[in-house]
């Protein structure tokens, strides 16, 4: 039997910090991240937030790392409500089941 992947499922965990300090746009952004990252993925994902001005425009600026194996990119999208100074984590359970949970949190919520 194959593994499920937990970061492919329809209806994904974030926390009530991630519900409360991230706008949505920004937390579709980083779903969609991992949705098109290379494979193999590393239970742990983190992504460093910032807020810049580019053209006259806010924009999100997303870093993606994990470290099994090494991957690193940066994502820029526009979005009004930016935020500044936030690590997340994303997590696997890694058990690979049909129940698997997958959570989007703050850093501070580990």
């Amino acid at each position: 039997m194959s593994k499920i992947d937990c970061y492919a499922k329809s209806a994904p965990y974030v926390t009530r910090g991630v519900q409360n300090e991230i706008p949505m746009p920004v937390q579709m952004a980083i779903w969609r991240a991992i949705a098109i990252m290379p494979r193999p993925r590393d239970y742990l994902q983190v992504f460093d937030l910032s807020r810049d001005i580019r053209h006259g425009e806010t924009v999100q600026i997303i870093r993606h790392s994990q470290e099994q194996p090494l991957f690193y990119q940066e994502y820029v999208i526009a979005c009004p409500d930016a935020v500044d100074g936030y690590k997340l984590f994303a997590i696997d359970d890694g058990t690979g089941e049909r129940d698997a949970h997958c959570v989007l949190m703050l850093a501070e919520e580990w």
